[in-house]
């Protein structure tokens, strides 16, 4: 919870310092946990809270919440051993680093044929292959982070986050278990949410104009 804490302040500085008076937060994927953090420090300023396949909060509601056999090994047992977490990004960073045609072609092994489509487009390609090399190249430790806190209580009163939120999740997510966001709209008080059927976890890299629209209506309401 302490990162969350820190982002949260982190983010009231930069809005301040920017002079806004109303904003849009938004999480993608694991950004999820700390969109929730900045929208419940900012809920005043905080015009819409949009979450993107987000991750949802499974270490709190794990028996209500289902997951295949890989989630339930990553979010429940990999998170939580220091020693495995360490040895699975390590080699992961090894692979990125030195081979990472290899390593983009491993991780469309592991999505939907929609998600496969759109990672076969090159600026995707280009945007992804960019972003793991970027993240991973100062070590792992941030990677390690992350993983923890989607594997650990996040301290954060959900059903107290009062501001209007949208989750948007592809109902073949196989990266992020679907029901976790699911259950993580039904708590947020004021939540819509929106399911892509048949889309996978990179649905938005076809359809970001669907969230950008939503924003754009939020901030001029």
């Amino acid at each position: 919870a302490a990162p969350l804490a820190e982002l949260a302040a982190d983010a009231a500085i930069l809005a301040d310092r920017l002079a806004l008076e109303r904003l849009a937060v938004l999480g993608v994927s694991g950004g999820g946990p700390h969109a929730l953090a900045v929208a419940a420090a900012l809920s005043d300023r905080t015009a819409l809270l949009g979450l993107i396949s987000p991750v949802g909060p499974v270490a709190d509601r794990a028996s209500a919440i289902r997951m295949s056999r890989l989630h339930r090994f990553v979010f429940t047992r990999l998170g939580r051993s220091d020693a495995a977490c360490a040895a699975f990004f390590w080699s992961v960073r090894t692979l990125v680093r030195l081979a990472p045609g290899l390593a983009y072609r491993a991780l469309t092994k592991r999505v939907v044929a929609s998600d496969r489509a759109l990672l076969g487009r090159p600026a995707v390609k280009a945007n992804l292959q960019a972003a793991l090399r970027e993240g991973l190249r100062p070590g792992i430790e941030g990677a390690r982070q992350d993983l923890r806190l989607f594997c650990a209580p996040w301290g954060l009163r959900l059903e107290e986050i009062d501001v209007p939120a949208v989750v948007w999740q592809g109902s073949d997510d196989s990266i992020v278990p679907p029901s976790a966001a699911y259950l993580l709209a039904e708590i947020l008080p004021h939540c819509r949410l929106d399911v892509i059927q048949g889309a996978g976890h990179y649905w938005v890299f076809g359809q970001f104009e669907r969230v950008l629209d939503t924003v754009r209506a939020a901030l001029e309401t």
